[in-house]
């Protein structure tokens, strides 16, 4: 919920939207590389120069050599989980050495040689060399700047995740040695490279020489131009200012096509679309869908930074490149006559993963969150925002596109796609590179990205979208972590907000709201002694005489209201909060639709007159901030609506009136994205079936996973 107070107005106009010009880095890149298509090999050499930002003097300084990762079977990053999506099998039966690596030939400080060896701090795997130390030739101080040469060669994997390729397409990733990049808490993120998470490091200015094949198409991070032609080559020079990495992607059959777009917050940038030849007919669909992006998260986030944005769409024999980020560039889909298909040609797949790769540039890139450790920030953040662009441009029910025919609702969760266990860790565990033995997809992705779907049903989107702003606004550049953005949270929109936001990230299990129980019996006078006005009447299991003896005035509803008792067990955290069951009394929010097609309940001649003793349970996650509005059906039309706070593991319902309870649906209005199984949260007392769902999300949950499918690396 939104404050209202002047001391909120003025925190709102403190983070009006507006990019900070690019800031000052601390480590310049100064890179000359070329490339051997044959061989795939990378000659290359570099100047690292590096500011000490840290509080104490430094001896070393960690550097990444992701390419090692390819290097054997043996790598850390071979042996975490992620063997399967090497295709090992397949690429060995392709290529008799499949294999990448990268090797600094050596490394100087002002002339001298310095020694370097890898280093093995997460899990002591000698064969991994994915982090080696440098020991700089004396300590230096906090302030202080290093200047490092490196002459390296690298060999690019053929067409492994993220990164390689073979004969004429290369997308080249991650590919020479980096610094590591320093954390919030002040030192080195001293980590080697794992499957589960991505990249992290700091803000640097690049400046990368780039020799090619002769003619053969380039794109790359930045703004770049053609330097020279000689021997073959075409050496190109791109630079960029202020971001956390550098890529490219070359081929022979592929083209550069350039479109200016003026952002809808004002300025220009140039939208670049590198695809393969021959589908011109494409282009216009593929640089709108980048505006789209550009223009929904300039307007609602963060105005875009940099002059440039890069979609870059593989062939098919770089397909294992796609669905990647880096900064100003990514991958999208693949390229080319996929999107002819008269199968998926309807569906938005790859403007999905377009808006998906481009939200990235602000939680990847511009806000820069550290993947190895919080790989949910950037992942939950922009799985989120990249359904939130499809909605915004093309609409709920049909944003992703037809299907068979079918409109692709936009907001059907990812959550229903996929199974439905609860018992997973908290989504703040980490860190994040040691996940094992659950979906990381949920984990990183689904769970987070429903929380703030979630958020915006319950507290509003404007509410939702103004702490997004001032979060990307106060950490530009800055390399946050979760505790900051729920600092932002509780201060732009009060502790409700901040507090589920803060509750979904520690809750170890994923909420699951169900109705557990509807029973409906025709109401009879109970045996025994009752009082009938005045008198005492003994009722007896056979009693044929008013059957309305013993009923609550309050059930014949002469006034509207619909009496129902309610039983809530009460809840424990650190104190206990006793239960209790209350009568309350509700008013009917409107009539059930298809109440001709109500079963009914020991149907007689005397329905007229009957009453039915309806009881349903309902049971839910026992959350603190999780609210739920529990949906009451009877037969004869008549609905009501409880608001349950959630709190409790169950609450029962009880309710004697003229008609029976036909069904009970909890969240009717489909607000708790984060539901793990939302087809059990209605159940109809006729068969005891549940209520169906709208069919489309099943179906979006087909097209999801095959959009996943297709891009596995988003």
């Amino acid at each position: 919920m939104a404050r209202t107070t002047i001391g909120l107005l003025l925190i709102m106009a403190s983070f009006a939207l507006s990019a900070a010009p690019l800031p000052e880095s601390n480590i310049s890149y100064s890179i000359e590389v070329r490339l051997d298509p044959e061989t795939r090999n990378l000659d290359g050499k570099e100047t690292i120069t590096w500011r000490n930002t840290l509080e104490t003097s430094v001896d070393s300084i960690p550097m990444h050599l992701y390419l090692n990762a390819f290097s054997n079977r043996g790598s850390s990053w071979f042996q975490k989980t992620l063997g399967e999506r090497f295709q090992e099998s397949t690429i060995l039966k392709r290529f008799d050495d499949p294999w990448g690596w990268t090797e600094p030939d050596n490394i100087r400080q002002d002339g001298v040689e310095l020694a370097w060896q890898p280093v093995a701090p997460d899990d002591g795997n000698h064969l991994d060399r994915s982090l080696i130390e440098v020991v700089l030739n004396e300590p230096l101080a906090p302030g202080e700047t290093v200047t490092l040469d490196i002459d390296w060669s690298g060999r690019l994997p053929a067409a492994a995740a993220r990164t390689g390729g073979y004969d004429r397409f290369f997308f080249i990733a991650q590919w020479f040695p980096k610094v590591a990049g320093v954390r919030p808490e002040g030192d080195f993120n001293r980590h080697q490279f794992f499957g589960p998470t991505e990249f992290f490091a700091g803000f640097a200015d690049y400046d990368v020489t780039i020799a090619i094949p002769e003619g053969w198409g380039i794109a790359a991070t930045g703004k770049g131009e053609l330097l020279r032609t000689e021997d073959g080559y075409d050496w190109h020079r791109y630079q960029q200012k202020a971001v956390i990495d550098f890529a490219l992607a070359t081929g022979a059959d592929m083209e550069n096509v350039a479109t200016a777009h003026e952002l809808a917050t004002g300025g220009q940038v140039d939208i670049h679309i590198f695809q393969p030849k021959g589908y011109e007919h494409q282009l216009a669909r593929w640089t709108d869908a980048t505006a789209r992006s550009l223009d929904t998260m300039s307007t609602r986030v963060l105005p875009y930074p940099y002059e440039t944005v890069t979609v870059v769409l593989p062939p098919r024999a770089g397909s294992r490149a796609i669905g990647m980020e880096y900064p100003t560039l990514f991958t999208g889909g693949p390229g080319g006559e996929i999107w002819d298909y008269n199968l998926i040609k309807e569906t938005r797949i790859n403007e999905g993963v377009i808006a998906h790769e481009f939200a990235h540039q602000y939680f990847n890139a511009i806000v820069a969150t550290n993947e190895f450790e919080d790989a949910f920030m950037d992942e939950g953040m922009t799985e989120y925002w990249a359904a939130e662009i499809m909605l915004e441009n093309w609409g709920e029910e049909s944003g992703n596109g037809f299907l068979l025919g079918r409109a692709m609702n936009v907001n059907a969760s990812s959550m229903v796609a996929r199974p439905s266990e609860t018992n997973y860790p908290a989504v703040w565990s980490g860190p994040s590179f040691l996940a094992r033995g659950y979906g990381i997809g949920r984990q990183f992705y689904d769970r987070p990205a429903m929380t703030f779907e979630t958020a915006a049903r319950l507290f509003g989107q404007d509410v939702i979208d103004d702490v997004f702003a001032a979060y990307a606004q106060r950490w530009q550049f800055s390399h946050p972590r979760v505790e900051d953005f729920w600092a932002v949270a509780d201060e732009v929109a009060g502790p409700q907000v901040a507090g589920m936001l803060r509750e979904a990230y520690v809750h170890p299990h994923i909420p699951d709201y169900k109705v557990a129980k509807l029973e409906v019996k025709k109401y009879s006078p109970p045996p025994g002694y009752l009082r009938d006005g005045n008198e005492t009447v003994f009722v007896d299991v056979d009693w044929d005489g008013d059957k309305k003896l013993g009923l609550p005035v309050e059930a014949l509803e002469e006034d509207g209201q619909v009496l129902v008792s309610i039983l809530d067990p009460g809840h424990t955290r650190e104190t206990r909060t006793m239960g209790s069951i209350e009568r309350r009394f509700l008013d009917p929010v409107g009539e059930m639709e298809g109440t001709d097609e109500v079963g009914e309940v020991e149907s007689t001649d005397e329905d007229e007159t009957s009453f039915y003793a309806s009881n349903a349970r309902v049971v839910g996650p026992d959350w603190d901030h999780l609210p739920v509005i529990v949906e009451l059906r009877f037969a004869d039309g008549v609905v009501v609506r409880d608001e349950w706070d959630g709190k409790g593991v169950y609450r029962e319902y009880r309710i004697v009136r003229p008609s029976p309870l036909d069904s009970v649906v909890i969240d009717p209005d489909y607000n708790i994205r984060l539901d793990i199984v939302p087809v059990n949260n209605g159940l109809k007392h006729e068969g005891g079936g549940a209520i169906p769902k709208d069919w489309s999300r099943w179906l979006t949950g087909l097209y999801q996973l095959f959009a996943e499918g297709a891009a596995s690396w988003l």
